[in-house]
């Protein structure tokens, strides 16, 4: 029921060869909002969270 989270955006990180600067830079360029935007324009409510939308109301 979880779904797929915003957690998806590690896999690349997972499977590549990166080196510290290339992970500092990108912890540097990217921001929290930047990760809320692509996950509302890139992911859609896991069963759970419909569910508790359902049972909220």
């Amino acid at each position: 029921m979880s779904g797929i989270t915003d957690l998806v955006l590690i896999i690349p990180a997972l499977t590549s060869s990166l080196s510290g600067d290339t992970v500092r830079a990108a912890i540097d360029n990217c921001r929290v909002k930047d990760i809320e935007v692509w996950k509302k324009n890139n992911l859609c409510n896991s069963l759970l969270a419909k569910r508790k939308m359902v049972f909220e109301n």
